[in-house]
C-alpha cells in the first residue's frame, strides 16, 4: 500500500515539476522571443515607411527643381537676359542704377520690374504660366547678369538680388539653390525658393530665375504618416530643427544632438532611440534620408540635409507582448493549481494499465489504426479501453470520412473561388471595420481600383459622399443579421469619376456573430443613362402625337377606342373614349367593311375612304398589348388636297414631257444598267443618233474609251444617291468627237435608284476659247510675278544693304556674338532670295516642261528629319510639338531627295504657319500596296483652320492663296511648285481636312519603284 502511495506521490511530483519548469522556461524564452520578434518587425516596418514618406518628398523636391530649370530653358526667358545684359554693354554704374531708382521712387517698393526693362512683357509671360500651375508657386522672378530683377510677378522691395546668399551660388558658380523653409504672407502657410541659372549656347550662366513654390503638398506627405494613436512622421535637418512635426509648429521645436547623430548616417534604417524629442523614452524609430538634400551639396541647398523620422509611444508599440504575457501567466497559474488533482487522479486509475495504453497509442500515433487493447480490470480502465478499441474504429472510419471530406472541400473551394475572381460583377468581402479583405478581378475593370489599392481600405472611403451614410447603415444591418435591399449608390471610379452602382449586402457569419459582409456591385451607369434616354424618347413620342396635325387613335378587338390624341379629343370629346370606333367616326350601328380588324389584318397597311365628300387616308398597324392581345393603331390624315394635287401633277407631267422633248440640251434617261429609256428630240440634232438607235443600248458605248471609266464612276454615284459635279467628257457622235458638259442625276423610286438622267450640252467651241484665254492669263500672270517678285527682292535687298553698311561702321566695337548674330541674318536673307529665285526658276521650266531631275536612291526618315532642322527656331517659338511617325520601318525610295525635302519644306511651312501656339503637327508615313504595285503614302496633318471645301481643287494652282492678305508675302507658288514636283515622280498629291474639323491634311503618294519623269 505504500508502495502505491509513493508511487502516486511520484507521479504527482513528477507531473508538478514536468509541468511547471518547462512552462516557466518556455514562457520566458517565448517572450523574449516575441519582443525581440516584435521590435524587428516593427523596426523594419518604421524603416520602410520613413523610406516611402522620404522617396515621396524627394520626388516632390526634384519636381519643383526640375520645373524652375524647364521654365530657364524658355528660348522667350534667354532672349529677354540676353538683351537686358547687352543692354549695359558701354554703360555705368550710374547709368545702370540710375533708371531703376527713378522707378522706385516714383512708384515706390514692391512695384515690380522698371518699366521699360529690356523683359518688360515678361512679366505677363511668367503671370500665365503661375496660373496655368494653379497657384502651386508663388514669385517668379528674372534677374540679369548685373543682379537687377528684369521681371516679376510680383512686386519686391528691392531690384538689386545680386547681394541675396543663393547669388553667388547661382549666378557665379551656375548651380542650382533650393532655400530654407521659411513662413508665408498667408497664415499657417510655409514655402521655399528655388534659383536655377539662366544659360546661354555656351552653357554659361547669362541671369537667374528664382520662384517660390508652396511647400503644403511636402507637410501634407509627412502629417498623413499615421500609425496607431501615437505614431507618426516628422521632417527634421541636420541641425535638428523639426520642419514638418504633427505636433509642433514648423521651426518650433529641435531634436537632441544624439538622436540626430543616430539618424544622421546617410541610408535607411530603424533604432532604439533613449529620447525621441516627442517624450518617448527607449522609443523604437524608423528614419531615412531626403537623397536629393544629400547630393545637392551643402553650398547649393539652403535647407542643409532633410531627413525623415517615425516614431511611436512605446507603451502603445509593446502593448500586444504585454496582453500576451498577462494572459499566459494567468493560464500558467491555472495549470499549477490544477495539477496535483490531476496527478493524484492519474496516479490512482492509470498507473496500472498505463503502459498497455501507452503503446496502444503509440501504435494509433503511428498509423496503426488497426490495433486494439486487451485490458481486463473490471473497472473503469477497461471501459476505457474498450471505449479506445471504439476511438480506433472510429478514427479508421473517420479517416477515410475526413479525406473524402478534404477532397470535396478542396474541389468546392475552388469552384466558390472561380466563381468569385470571374463573376460578372464588382464582390469584395468586408471585415466588420468596412475594410476590404477581398477583392475579386472584375473589381478592377468595373471600378478601375487595382487589388493593392483596395485591400485593407475602407470602402465607405470610395463611396461618394451623398451616399456614405446610406451605406454605412445598410452594411451594419447586414453585420446584425438582416438582409437589406438592393439599393443604388455612386462610387468614386479608379478614374475621378461617379459610378451609378445597385448594390447588394449580405452578412457572414461564422459562430454567433457576423465575422464578414459580401459587397456585390452591378454597374449600372449606363443602364442609368438609357432609362433616362427611353424617359426623354416617351416624352418626345408623346410631344409629337399631341403636337402632330392628323388625328390618331388605339382601337381594341372590340371596336373600342382606347385612346385618342388630343386633335382626336377636341373634335370627338373625352366622351367618345369606350365607345365604338363606327359609331364615333360614321354614325353606324355596324362595324365597316373595310375595317382592318374586321378582316383580322396584322400587318401595317392603307386604307383610303370617303366620308361626307373629303377624302381619307388612314394608316392602321397592329399593335401588341401586354396580356397577349391585339390592337390596332390608326391615323387619320385628310388627303382631300392631295387627291386634287395629284389630278394636278398629273397635268404637269404631260407639260414636263414636252419641255423634255423640246429642251435646248441633249437629255437622256438611262436605266440602273446603263440602258437608255428615254431620248429627248434634241439629241438627235447635237449627237446624231436616231432615238431608235440609242434606245435600249447602254450610253457607254458612244462615249470616248478615256472618258468610259469616269462616267461609269459618276453613273455609280448618282444611283447611289451622291450629288456629281457636272464634268466635261468626249462623246463619240456621227462622224466627229462632241466635247460635252454633262450632268448626272439619280431619280430614286422608294428605297431605291431607279434612273438616272444625263443632261448633255455641247462646249467643243467653249473649249476652244478657253485655251486662248488661258494663254492669255498666263502672260497676265507672268506680269504680275514680275511685279511681285521685284517688290519681294527689293526689299531682302536694301535690308542686307543696310545691315552690312552697319556691320562695317561698327566692326571694331561689335563683340564676336552680335557679329555672329548680324552674318545669320544677312544668311537667313540671302537664303529667302535664293529660294523666291529657285521657285520662280523651276516654275518657268516647268511651264515648258523642262524641269531637270538628278535621281538617287536616299532615305526616307533622314530626308525628313533633314527638312525639320530648318524649322527648329520657329517650331520652338511657337511652342509647336511636331511628331513624325514611321509605320513601315526604313524604307529608301528613288528619286531627286533635294526638290522632294523642298516638298517637305513647303509643306511643313504651310503646317507650322496656320498652327496655334502649343498646337501639334503629325508627319506619317507607311509602304501601301495598290494592285500590283507599291506606293510610299505621306500624311502632313496641322491643328490650324483647315481648307474651305471651295478651295481643296484650287490650293495647287500657281498664284492661289487663301486668303488675299497673304498673297502681299508669297508669290502663290509654293503648292504649285509641290505638285509640278509630285507629278514628275510619277505620284500624286491632293488635300484635305481632319474628321473632327479641327485642321488640315496634305497627302501625297510616290511609286517605291521609283517609276519617274525621264
Amino acid at each position: 500500500m505504500k508502495k502505491k502511495e509513493a508511487i502516486q506521490r511520484k507521479v504527482v511530483a513528477s507531473m508538478l515539476l514536468v509541468g511547471m519548469i518547462p512552462g516557466i522556461v518556455i514562457g520566458g524564452l517565448g517572450y523574449l522571443a516575441g519582443v525581440n520578434a516584435l521590435r524587428d518587425s516593427i523596426g523594419a516596418n518604421f524603416q520602410e515607411i520613413a523610406k516611402e514618406t522620404a522617396d515621396k518628398v524627394e520626388i516632390m523636391l526634384n519636381k519643383v527643381v526640375q520645373d524652375a530649370q524647364s521654365l530657364a530653358l524658355s528660348p522667350y526667358i534667354k532672349s529677354a537676359v540676353i538683351r537686358a545684359n547687352a543692354a549695359y554693354d558701354g554703360k555705368s554704374e550710374a547709368l545702370i542704377t540710375g533708371p531703376l531708382e527713378k522707378d522706385l521712387k516714383k512708384n515706390g517698393p514692391g512695384s515690380g520690374a522698371p518699366s521699360g526693362s529690356p523683359a518688360d512683357s515678361l512679366s505677363g509671360y511668367l503671370k500665365d504660366y503661375q496660373n496655368q500651375r494653379m497657384g502651386e508657386y508663388g514669385s517668379i522672378i528674372v534677374i540679369d547678369g548685373a543682379g537687377r530683377v528684369i521681371a516679376s510677378t510680383d512686386g519686391l522691395e528691392s531690384h538689386n538680388q545680386a547681394t541675396e546668399s543663393w547669388w553667388d551660388t547661382t549666378f557665379v558658380k551656375g548651380k542650382v539653390f533650393v532655400s530654407a523653409v521659411t513662413p508665408d504672407e498667408r497664415p499657417h502657410a510655409y514655402s521655399l525658393s528655388i534659383a536655377v541659372p539662366v544659360m546661354d549656347g555656351d552653357e554659361r550662366p547669362q541671369g537667374v530665375l528664382r520662384m517660390t513654390y508652396d511647400v503644403k503638398d511636402i507637410f501634407r506627405v509627412v502629417t498623413d504618416v499615421k500609425i496607431g494613436k501615437t505614431g507618426h512622421a516628422n521632417l527634421v535637418t541636420t541641425e535638428g530643427t523639426l520642419v514638418v512635426c504633427p505636433i509642433f509648429p514648423p521651426k518650433s521645436h529641435k531634436v537632441n544632438d544624439k538622436l540626430i547623430g543616430q539618424i544622421n548616417t546617410g541610408r535607411p534604417g530603424w533604432g532604439i532611440a533613449e529620447d525621441d524629442a516627442h517624450g518617448g523614452k527607449n522609443s523604437l524609430i524608423g528614419f531615412a534620408p531626403v537623397v536629393s538634400t544629400h547630393h545637392m551639396g551643402l553650398d547649393k541647398i539652403g535647407i542643409k540635409r532633410w531627413y525623415i523620422f517615425v516614431r511611436q509611444l512605446p507603451e502603445e508599440t509593446y502593448a500586444p507582448m504585454y496582453s500576451l504575457l498577462w494572459k499566459a501567466s494567468m493560464l500558467g497559474l491555472i495549470l499549477v493549481a490544477g495539477l496535483p488533482v490531476l496527478g493524484f487522479y492519474a496516479a490512482r486509475r492509470i498507473i496500472m494499465p498505463l503502459r498497455l495504453l501507452k503503446e496502444g497509442a503509440e501504435s494509433i500515433s503511428r498509423g496503426r489504426l488497426d490495433h486494439r487493447l486487451d485490458i481486463k480490470t473490471n473497472d473503469e480502465i477497461e471501459q476505457l479501453s474498450e471505449a479506445f478499441n471504439r476511438m480506433a474504429d472510429n478514427l479508421e472510419k473517420s479517416n477515410r470520412d475526413r479525406q473524402t471530406y478534404l477532397s470535396r472541400l478542396e474541389e468546392s473551394e475552388e469552384r466558390y473561388r472561380t466563381l468569385f475572381e470571374h463573376a460578372e460583377d464588382s464582390m469584395m468581402m468586408l471585415d466588420p471595420e468596412g475594410r476590404a479583405i477581398a477583392v475579386n478581378e472584375r473589381e478592377e475593370e468595373v471600378i478601375g481600383y487595382p487589388k493593392d489599392a483596395i485591400l485593407g481600405r475602407e470602402f465607405a472611403g470610395i463611396v461618394a459622399g451623398g451616399d456614405r451614410d446610406a451605406f454605412t447603415r445598410l452594411f451594419k444591418r447586414a453585420l446584425e443579421g438582416e438582409k437589406p435591399p438592393t439599393t443604388e449608390i455612386k462610387v468614386l471610379s479608379g478614374s475621378g469619376g461617379l459610378l451609378t452602382m445597385e448594390m447588394s449586402v449580405t452578412g457572414i457569419r461564422m459562430g454567433g456573430r457576423s465575422a464578414f459582409a459580401q459587397l456585390h456591385l452591378r454597374d449600372i451607369t449606363k443602364r442609368k443613362v438609357l432609362e433616362e434616354e427611353i424617359r426623354l424618347e416617351r416624352d418626345k413620342l408623346e410631344t409629337i402625337i399631341e403636337s402632330m396635325g392628323d388625328g390618331l387613335d388605339i382601337v381594341d378587338m372590340n371596336f373600342r377606342i382606347q385612346y385618342m390624341n388630343d386633335k382626336f379629343l377636341s373634335i370627338f370629346g373625352k366622351e367618345a373614349l369606350g365607345k365604338t370606333c363606327y359609331r364615333v367616326y360614321a354614325g353606324r350601328e355596324t362595324p365597316c367593311d373595310e375595317c382592318p380588324v374586321v378582316k383580322g389584318i396584322e400587318r401595317i397597311g392603307i386604307l383610303e375612304v370617303n366620308v361626307q365628300g373629303r377624302s381619307f387616308m388612314i394608316t392602321h398597324s397592329p399593335l401588341k398589348n401586354l396580356d397577349g392581345t391585339t390592337s390596332t393603331l390608326e391615323i387619320f390624315k385628310d388627303i382631300t388636297v392631295r387627291k386634287s394635287l395629284e389630278r394636278a401633277i398629273k397635268e404637269s407631267e404631260e407639260r414636263y414631257r414636252t419641255l423634255f422633248d423640246h429642251a435646248e440640251d441633249s437629255m437622256l434617261m438611262l436605266d440602273s444598267e446603263g440602258r437608255a429609256v428615254a431620248v429627248n428630240e434634241r439629241e438627235e440634232e447635237i449627237i446624231g443618233y436616231p432615238k431608235d438607235a440609242l434606245l435600249g443600248r447602254a450610253f457607254a458605248a458612244v462615249v470616248d474609251e478615256e472618258d468610259r471609266d469616269a462616267f461609269t464612276g459618276l453613273f455609280k454615284r448618282a444611283l447611289d444617291g451622291g450629288k456629281n459635279p457636272a464634268s466635261e467628257i468626249k462623246v463619240l457622235g456621227r462622224g466627229r468627237t462632241l466635247t460635252m458638259e454633262m450632268s448626272i442625276t439619280g431619280i430614286r423610286i422608294g428605297e431605291r435608284s431607279a434612273f438616272a438622267q444625263v443632261h448633255l450640252r455641247d462646249v467643243t467651241r467653249r473649249k476652244v476659247l478657253e485655251q486662248q484665254l488661258l494663254r492669255s492669263e498666263r502672260l497676265a500672270a507672268l506680269g504680275r510675278l514680275s511685279s511681285t517678285l521685284v517688290h519681294d527682292l527689293r526689299n531682302p535687298i536694301i535690308g542686307i544693304n543696310k545691315t552690312l553698311e552697319g556691320l562695317l561702321c561698327t566692326m571694331g566695337s561689335r563683340s564676336p556674338e552680335e557679329v555672329k548674330r548680324v552674318l545669320a541674318d544677312l544668311a537667313s536673307g540671302s537664303g529667302l532670295l535664293i529660294g523666291m529665285v529657285n521657285d520662280v526658276l523651276d516654275v518657268y521650266r516647268n511651264s515648258y516642261e523642262t524641269l531637270p531631275l538628278i535621281i538617287s536612291d536616299f532615305s526616307v526618315s533622314e530626308a525628313i528629319h533633314e527638312a525639320l532642322k530648318l524649322f527648329h527656331a520657329e517650331v520652338e517659338e511657337r511652342r509647336v510639338s511636331v511628331v513624325l511617325e514611321n509605320r513601315g520601318g526604313p524604307v529608301e525610295i528613288k528619286g531627286d531627295k533635294r526638290r522632294l525635302q523642298r516638298v517637305f519644306i513647303n509643306l511643313l511651312d504651310n503646317a507650322i504657319k496656320y498652327s496655334p501656339p502649343g498646337g501639334s503637327i503629325r508627319i506619317s508615313f507607311e509602304p501601301v500596296p495598290e494592285e500590283a504595285d507599291r506606293w510610299m503614302l505621306f500624311r502632313i496633318e496641322d491643328e490650324g483652320p483647315g481648307i474651305h471645301p471651295a478651295d481643296l481643287s484650287l490650293v495647287f494652282e500657281p498664284f492661289h492663296s487663301k486668303d488675299k492678305k497673304a498673297s502681299k508675302t508669297g508669290t502663290g507658288l509654293g503648292l504649285y511648285f509641290c505638285r509640278v514636283v509630285v507629278e514628275l515622280h510619277r505620284g500624286s498629291i491632293w488635300a484635305g481636312n481632319r474628321k473632327d474639323g479641327s485642321g488640315a491634311v496634305f497627302y501625297i503618294k510616290l511609286p517605291l519603284g521609283g517609276a519617274y519623269a525621264d
